[in-house]
């Protein structure tokens, strides 16, 4: 599920805006290593800078 969100992150409109919900509700709740990972083995791209800034935005927690 975190895999096809953080791919539909950087979409438009309500698709992108539920995706970044989801993932930003997984970190929210403390779940940060999976998607720590998945940051490393994504290319470079709309999609990472998005999983990047949610991930920015945990730290100091």
């Amino acid at each position: 599920m975190l895999d096809r969100w953080v791919g539909e992150m950087a979409a438009p409109g309500e698709t992108g805006e539920t995706a970044r919900r989801g993932v930003r509700a997984i970190i929210h709740a403390g779940a940060e290593r999976y998607p720590r990972s998945l940051l490393a083995s994504i290319p470079q791209g709309p999609e990472k800078d998005a999983l990047c800034a949610e991930l920015a935005g945990t730290a100091g927690r």
